[in-house]
C-alpha cells in the first residue's frame, strides 16, 4: 500500500517527505500534487523504488479461424 511519510525539522522547519510503494514514474507523480500544496523541496532525491518500471507484457493472440 503507498505510503507518504512527512518530517519536519524543529530548528530549520525543513520538510522532508518520503513516498513510499509507488514504483516508477507514478511516484513522480504523487510528489507533484503534494508540492502543489506543501511547496517546493529544498532537495529531491529519487530511491532506488523509483528507477523500477512496472512489469508489462504483451500478448498476441491470432485472430479466429484457420
Amino acid at each position: 500500500m503507498p505510503e507518504i511519510e512527512f518530517t519536519i525539522n524543529n530548528e530549520t522547519g525543513e520538510m522532508e517527505m518520503r513516498i513510499e510503494g509507488v514504483k516508477g514514474p507514478a511516484c513522480a507523480d504523487i510528489a507533484d500534487k503534494v508540492k502543489e500544496v506543501m511547496g517546493a523541496p529544498a532537495r529531491e532525491e529519487n530511491t532506488p523504488e523509483y528507477h523500477v518500471r512496472a512489469h508489462t507484457s504483451r500478448q498476441v493472440k491470432g485472430k479466429g479461424g484457420n
